[in-house]
């Protein structure tokens, strides 16, 4: 399974200072910054227009016709029946979009991203797509506290897609996805047993991240990277741990530029390493962990073949 033409389209980007919760703790505003939080995103417009933008972007890069995209995956963790239910007929009428069906995914929050892998994993397998779009799409209500359990990340306002297509010669191979599923994790939570609840977590992301890379068949010590939420470093570093690979490795750039924003986080860091000067077949892991459910998947970078020059003919 092959993805590319990574788009996104962000909120405006706000200091953590500004946060109501933080303004008379500066104790916790400083650890925080310790760790590496700086800054979170905020929509200042409404998600269709980002979402439109994003979309069009990435069929635009990808250069295929909208009308050969089948489907379209859509995955958020602020999920509104009221609103995302009748803003993606819109969402794909304006983008050209009239033979793709969305199928929307809602329950695993960071782990979202690896769940939409899996459905169009599966749909791919059964022959019932060929051309799709993963569309992740998060925007926090009014109200709703931006501060993830425990400090470990700031949320943030945006959207990011791409293109899985066996067509593109540009993007990542995508192996095997993997999880792990424990019911009981958030009992730990509601208990205030934090200690059970870290077991839990550490065994969730050490799980999906062997399984994904035994699957795959890559060694950990073999990836170049690994691509996860926007944690903080702390966190990072005790899932780079689990994942047997080193903290040297954690693709870290946009924790402090761009707070977490749910699943679209990967995305758009794969969209930016594609950019660097990785090497085709580079392999890298990429997770998604959540508080009940831990997904990953390896993954290796596809470039295209390069003509040879004339001295080498």
């Amino acid at each position: 399974m092959r993805i590319g033409a990574f788009t996104w389209r962000l909120g405006e980007r706000r200091e953590i200072d500004s946060l109501p919760e933080l303004a008379a703790d500066q104790r916790r505003l400083q650890r925080m910054k310790k760790h590496g939080l700086a800054c979170f995103m905020e929509a200042a417009r409404p998600r269709e227009g980002l979402m439109v933008e994003a979309l069009q972007a990435s069929v635009r890069d990808s250069g295929m016709d909208p009308l050969s995209i089948d489907t379209v995956i859509y995955a958020t963790g602020t999920f509104d029946d009221r609103e995302d239910a009748t803003l993606m007929p819109v969402v794909l009428r304006r983008c050209g979009l009239l033979n793709a069906r969305p199928i929307g995914v809602f329950l695993g929050f960071c782990a979202n991203f690896t769940y939409a892998f899996e459905a169009i994993e599966g749909l791919r397998a059964l022959g019932r797509s060929r051309n799709a779009l993963l569309l992740f799409s998060d925007a926090y209500p009014a109200g709703r506290t931006r501060l993830i359990r425990q400090d470990s990340a700031v949320g943030s306002d945006g959207v990011a897609c791409c293109v899985v297509s066996d067509a593109l010669e540009r993007g990542y191979d995508v192996g095997p996805v993997r999880h792990h599923y424990d019911a009981q994790a958030t009992e730990h939570l509601e208990t205030g047993d934090i200690v059970s609840y870290v077991r839990a977590y550490s065994n969730g992301v050490r799980t999906s991240a062997e399984a994904a890379l035994a699957a795959a068949d890559v060694g950990a010590a073999e990836c170049r990277w690994l691509v996860t939420a926007n944690f903080n470093r702390s966190v990072l570093r005790n899932i780079s741990e689990l994942c047997g690979i080193g903290a040297d490795r954690i693709y870290d750039r946009n924790i402090g530029e761009l707070g977490h924003c749910s699943s679209a986080d990967q995305l758009i860091a794969l969209g930016q390493l594609l950019e660097s000067d990785l090497p085709a077949s580079t392999p890298l892991l990429v997770t998604g962990p959540a508080d009940t459910v831990w997904g990953a998947a390896a993954m290796r970078v596809v470039r295209p073949v390069s003509m040879p020059t004339r001295e080498a003919r």
